[in-house]
């Protein structure tokens, strides 16, 4: 099992783990003073294959195709930004794929979760789903 820790803000000293030294229960304690461990691979599928599932599944049939759905985004952000700075982009519907990717790696730096590592890899399968189409 991988973990990820979760640093204590209240100091500026990062800390190291062997994921095989706690048991899932002493993972889910605070440790250090505040650091908390997150299980990033608590579930029976791997991260790859919750990414595909909901790209491909639930998450398509919410939003629809990614590059139609994105496109719209696409659409959506050249409207703002033309409005805010005047200025006139070119904005694709992998361009929406890799920016949201992005947000998940900025998220993730920020606060280690297994949501964003998912999310991160499904924005990824939807950057080559635009591309494929």
């Amino acid at each position: 099992m991988q973990f990820t820790l979760i640093r204590d803000m209240t100091d500026d000293h990062a800390h190291t783990l062997n994921p095989f030294d706690w048991t899932h229960h002493q993972c889910s304690q605070k440790l250090w003073g505040g650091d908390v461990i997150e299980p990033i691979l608590d579930k029976k599928e791997s991260i790859l294959e919750e990414a595909e599932e909901l790209t491909n599944g639930e998450r398509q049939k919410t939003y629809g195709n990614p590059k139609d759905n994105f496109g719209n985004i696409a659409t959506a952000w050249k409207w703002w930004l033309n409005a805010k700075y005047g200025c006139d982009v070119t904005i694709e519907p992998e361009d929406v794929a890799m920016m949201m990717t992005l947000l998940k790696v900025a998220r993730e730096a920020n606060l280690q979760k297994r949501d964003n590592i998912v999310d991160g890899a499904g924005y990824f399968n939807t950057y080559s789903m635009c591309l494929e189409d």
